[in-house]
């Protein structure tokens, strides 16, 4: 395991289902840290990037049964963020094609 999927694992309770919460109790600051150290280790890492993913995904599965808002606010939502997007339309894919006779 790399120090960013550490870093990320510390930043959540061991045993969410128990404690019915999955970001852990921490310091506002350490966290906000721990996140930025996340970010700049793993940035252009594709190979860390990809595995952090996936433990986004599976932990988006987690607060499917474990409704969690403040690691979702203040955890998953900082991380995802700081990735660019390409605005995508996607209307002419849901909508009816036109006969034109």
């Amino acid at each position: 395991m790399d120090l960013p999927q550490k870093l990320y694992s510390l930043l959540k309770e061991q045993n969410p289902k128990e404690s019915k919460r999955v970001l852990r109790e921490i310091n506002d600051d350490l966290r906000e840290i721990l996140i930025n150290l996340i970010l700049k280790v793993s940035a252009g890492n594709q190979k860390i990037e990809k595995d952090l993913a996936e433990a986004f995904l599976a932990d988006l599965d987690l607060l499917a049964t474990i409704r969690d808002v403040n690691f979702f606010n203040h955890l998953l939502m900082p991380l995802i963020k700081n990735e660019r997007t390409l605005p995508v339309a996607l209307f002419e894919k849901w909508t009816e094609p036109k006969n034109e006779s």
